[in-house]
Formats: C-alpha cells, structure tokens, sequence
C-alpha cells in the first residue's frame, strides 16, 4: 500500500495538470501509510521536500531536509545515491551550494553512482554556473557529466545541458554530433513516455556574454 500511494504522489508531483490540493491531498494519504506501518519515514520526508521545492516553501523544505537527515533507512528507501543527489539538489534551492557541491563532488570521488545520480544534479550545476556565467566552474561540471554514456530517453536532460555548454564554449562541431546521437531518442512517443524534453529546446538557454 506505501508503494502504491507513493507513485501516485510522485506521478501527481511531477504532472502540472493536477490541482496543488489533490497533490496535498496524495502527500498527506502517503504520510498516514508511513506513519501507520512504521515504515518509509525517510522516503515520505524525501517526496515532501521536493514538493516544498517545487512550490517554492522554502521554510517547509528545510524542514523535511532536516527531517530526511534525521530518519533512517529502511526496506523502502530510495537507493543512497538518489538520496545524496536528492539531498544536494534541496540544499541548492535553499542557498547551501557550497553543501550541495561537496555532496556531489564526494560521489565522484568515492565513484558512486546510479542511472539518476549524480548526473541529474551536475546538469543542474552546469546549468547554475552557466546562468551565472561561470563557464570554468560549468565546464568542470559538464566534464563530469559525459563519464556516464547517453544511452536512453531518460539521458535527454543532461544532453540538453551539454549542448548548452557545447554552445556556450563555442564547440559546436561536437555538439552537432552529441544533437545528432541523441536525436533518435527524443522521438515524440519516447519523449512522452519518460517525461524528457527534446534536448534541441534546451538551446536556447545559452548563457549571457560576461561584461567586459
């Protein structure tokens, strides 16, 4: 029963279609299962503060933060490195940087990783560096990014951000080539399937020139 009432909070999360109540409402049915089974404390912690990310409640997302830290695993748990990248990612929106890329950094190093992570969160740091126009930092991040193969629709958010930094730097003869492999898994149907953008409509986001 947790399981069933998490993926339908996660799917009503993610979709801006359904009314923020019903989304509260999924949340709330959720956390009554976790509390009632003694179990996926964590986990519930964990979707509550994305929410709170999502809606923009920064105070209700330390919260959830510190409440995350503060629970244990358990049988549902999310897998230890979803749960870092999750970590950073909250600690990025709340102003923490300097937290969320040690988190980030000490994945790499120890060569830690899953399908998700820590590639989702680097995307999200070159995209920040790029944004402040940081094109050393977001190159250091993006470098990072292409240890894990484009292999799947679900790699499509990191290939929109690596052709923004392919544009940004003026490479665009490699980025032509990473724009043409990538484009047979950004089909409509595939696209639809996984919630992925074409990584193409991710170019136009191409950082500012740096004053001189």
């Amino acid at each position: 029963m947790i399981s069933v009432t998490m993926l339908a909070s996660s799917i009503a999360r993610r979709l801006p279609q359904i009314p923020l109540e019903q989304c509260k409402s999924l949340l709330a049915e959720f956390r009554d299962q976790v509390r009632a089974y003694g179990l996926g404390e964590r986990l519930w912690q964990c979707h509550a503060g994305e929410f709170a990310m999502m809606t923009g409640d920064l105070t209700a997302l330390e919260e959830h933060l510190e409440r995350f830290r503060a629970a244990e695993r358990d049988d549902v748990s999310d897998c230890a490195v979803c749960e870092t990248g999750a970590m950073a990612e909250y600690l990025l929106a709340l102003g923490r940087r300097t937290e969320a890329v040690a988190l980030v950094e000490d994945l790499l190093q120890k060569k830690e990783f899953c399908e998700e992570q820590p590639w989702k969160l680097l995307s999200i740091l070159t995209d920040d560096a790029l944004e402040r126009n940081d094109l050393q930092e977001a190159e250091r991040f993006s470098a990072a990014m292409v240890i894990q193969p484009i292999k799947t629709a679900a790699d499509l958010r990191r290939v929109g951000t690596l052709l923004r930094m392919k544009g940004s730097s003026g490479d665009w003869k490699d980025g032509l080539k990473l724009l043409k492999k990538s484009l047979p898994l950004s089909g409509p149907q595939r696209a639809a399937h996984r919630g992925q953008s074409p990584p193409c409509s991710r170019l136009h986001r191409l950082p500012r020139k740096r004053p001189v």
